[in-house]
């Protein structure tokens, strides 16, 4: 039996091969040379929360508990485990300390208990210390001695992470070929590129997978989305971009992914998104797995959100912000050395770097994390509409999936006067874009009716309410309002005994959310099943009437088309009352974006969109619709006063980013500019 140096009156030292593992039980009090409180708390933490993993280490505590009656064959049996333990053991040259300081050296973030293994059990030489014991003598004075700054403590190796790691690379790369010097680095940072697989379901255990099916109220994952999450990309953690039709379950891909990010590899991530009500939606949609897998969500929108952001040493968290606050968010972490603490990114609506007013702001933080290269952040992102992704693609440096998936079959329409003609998009030739589907709708209507609702818009409604729902998209905030307003005046008034007590609560709780106040044209419309939404609406009022709509309470809400962006609020029927937004005719991006929310998976068996067009738009909605989706180009080219290009300089040189033109130029040849 073979001890490490201990004084004699009550030390002790065993070390048994059991089961294939080893077990090292020390007296800490009585170790020689003695170990100051911190390096004693923290080896203390390491054994213990190996022992809970069931791996190496056990605790003397464990062993001062049980009784030590041993009889002649524990013994023998004991006596033959020594014998062959002594061949191979620990050699008694080697101190408490030097067993600190191994562990000490595998594990660079050592203050972060909860991670102390993760980086350790990827490496190779460690791997065999745990399948093959006779080995661990060597592997530890090997440690001691590849690491001349072994003699730090613990916690000055964590505070010289950076340079330990390129001692390491430096010995790496005097003894290996290129290729192997390439595939030993990826060990070495600290954020490593392997993660603890917890279970089969892209390692996730079958607990969390049957959590997120049940939470998700579905059965299984759709074959694209395990084809997606089982990519090559995902598993080596390059960059990756994938697009489907809307309603396709890209979301829940996503979901999972940054799932994995927080319990796996221990990091957190930054959820992007366009826009507050979003970020809102999306806080309470995760919040169950937050609870559930013991992970924090932070909201980054409208003044909500600490920068920098608190830094958590127990649990990782995901921050879901809008584009702008993102981009702070990764300035102060860039300018506090906190990057590593971020290990993916993950952008919803990527089209949204197309945008004329807001996308150069989501381009900046893209080209922030491709040109700082690193290594350990992962990017991900997705989009039902864009044109150009092999362009994309290039400027994020990531792979490209792309599937033709819709679960729900979505038929399109457009009414010009009272014929609706079905749409067919992809034919080579306009002219059989459009074939007459009815005939003289909205024959019912008197004189007066069709003076008042000349696009037929309570026809189309009632035929499908109040069983089902109808988002109708208008150009404006003001004609979201008048709509509504139209509506109850043509709609039947039997309408108004439908869930009439549910309708009656929402209107209380509205008002007691706004002092014992609502909103006139609410008070008249929600009686009705009718409400309007826009941006001009308080949260509490959204926050009310979405919920509203999902329980079938409110069955028709009139809309602009930021509702359009995201916003689970799916609808049997889509009705876009005019082809424009604004002053502006409408792009197919955001056409496309509109009738998405037709016929969303579980909710509806199918959907239908009707585009309401005058006769005098006839051509140009065909030339529109059998069109070519639109590219996503970067906000640079489309700043024609140079103000943004001026912004992002004095960004680059506030936050050191840049510090000679030099940096500048290659920062924007890292941008989509490029």
């Amino acid at each position: 039996m073979t001890e490490i140096k201990t004084k004699e009156k009550t030390s002790y030292s065993q070390v048994l091969n059991v089961d294939n593992s080893i077990l090292l039980d020390i007296n800490f009090d009585e170790i020689d040379p003695p170990l100051d409180n911190p390096n004693k708390r923290k080896l203390k933490e390491i054994i213990s929360n190996e022992h809970d993993n069931g791996t190496i280490f056990k605790t003397p505590q464990s062993v001062r508990k049980r009784k030590r009656r041993i009889s002649h064959a524990d013994e023998t049996r004991r006596s033959k485990e020594s014998s062959l333990v002594s061949k191979t053991s620990i050699s008694s040259e080697i101190s408490s300390q030097d067993i600190l300081k191994c562990i000490a050296i595998d594990n660079l973030e050592l203050t972060q208990t909860n991670e102390s293994l993760n980086e350790l059990e990827h490496d190779d030489e460690y791997s065999n210390v745990i399948t093959n014991p006779t080995t661990n003598s060597q592997y530890i004075e090997n440690r001691l001695q590849r690491n001349p700054e072994a003699g730090s403590s613990p916690n000055e190796l964590n505070c010289n992470q950076s340079k330990g790691i390129n001692d390491e690379n430096e010995h790496a790369t005097k003894n290996k070929t290129p290729k192997q010097v390439s595939k030993y680095k990826k060990l070495l940072p600290v954020s490593s590129f392997a993660f603890r697989e917890m279970g089969s379901f892209f390692g996730l255990t079958k607990h969390q997978k049957a959590f997120i099916l049940q939470t998700k109220n579905i059965e299984k994952l759709y074959e694209w989305q395990e084809e997606c999450l089982g990519l090559r990309a995902i598993h080596d953690r390059s960059n990756l971009i994938y697009a489907l039709p809307t309603s396709g379950g890209k979301t829940l891909v996503a979901e999972i992914a940054m799932i994995r990010e927080v319990l796996l590899r221990k990091r957190n991530v930054i959820f992007v998104l366009p826009y507050v009500s979003i970020v809102q939606e999306k806080i309470n949609d995760l919040m169950p797995f937050a609870v559930e897998f013991d992970f924090l969500l932070e909201e980054y929108c409208a003044g909500k959100g600490s920068i920098p952001p608190i830094k958590r040493r127990k649990k990782n968290t995901i921050f879901i912000s809008t584009i702008e606050k993102s981009q702070i968010l990764f300035d102060s972490l860039y300018e506090n050395n906190r990057l590593n603490e971020v290990g993916m990114i993950v952008v919803d609506e990527l089209h949204m770097l197309g945008d004329e007013k807001r996308g150069y702001h989501l381009e900046v933080l893209l080209s922030k994390a491709v040109f700082h290269k690193q290594p350990h952040i992962q990017i991900i992102a997705m989009s039902a509409t864009i044109s150009n992704l092999k362009e994309i693609a290039r400027f994020l440096n990531a792979d490209v999936y792309t599937r033709e998936f819709r679960p729900v079959e979505l038929k399109e329409y457009v009414k010009i006067g009272s014929d609706i003609f079905s749409v067919d998009g992809k034919t080579r030739y306009i002219s059989d874009a459009f074939k007459v589907s009815r005939n003289d709708f909205g024959k019912e209507y008197t004189r007066q009716m069709l003076k008042r609702d000349p696009d037929h818009l309570a026809a189309l409604s009632l035929e499908i309410i109040p069983k089902s729902s109808c988002l109708i998209f208008c150009a404006t905030k003001q004609n979201c309002e008048n709509v509504a307003k139209l509506l109850t005046e043509l709609l039947p008034q039997e309408l108004i005994e439908w869930k009439k007590e549910e309708k009656s609560t929402l209107m209380e709780h509205i008002k007691a959310d706004a002092n014992g106040r609502i909103c006139p044209i609410l008070a008249k419309t929600i009686p009705f099943g009718i409400a309007y939404h826009h941006s001009g609406m308080t949260n509490d009022e959204r926050k009310h009437l979405e919920e509203a709509y999902r329980c079938n309470i409110i069955c028709i809400i009139c809309c602009t088309s930021t509702l359009a962006a995201g916003v689970n609020l799916p609808a049997r029927r889509v009705i876009i009352r005019s082809p424009y937004v604004g002053q502006h005719f409408l792009t197919l991006s955001r056409y496309k974006q509109m009738i998405g929310r037709a016929g969303r998976a579980g909710k509806c068996s199918s959907g239908e969109s009707i585009l309401v067009c005058d006769p005098k738009d006839y051509q140009k909605l065909t030339t529109l619709l059998c069109s070519k989706m639109d590219e996503t180009i970067s906000g640079f080219v489309q700043d024609v006063s140079g103000m943004f290009i001026e912004t992002v300089i004095l960004n680059l040189i506030g936050t050191k980013v840049a510090t000679s033109i030099d940096d500048l130029i290659d920062f924007f040849k890292c941008s989509l500019l490029s």
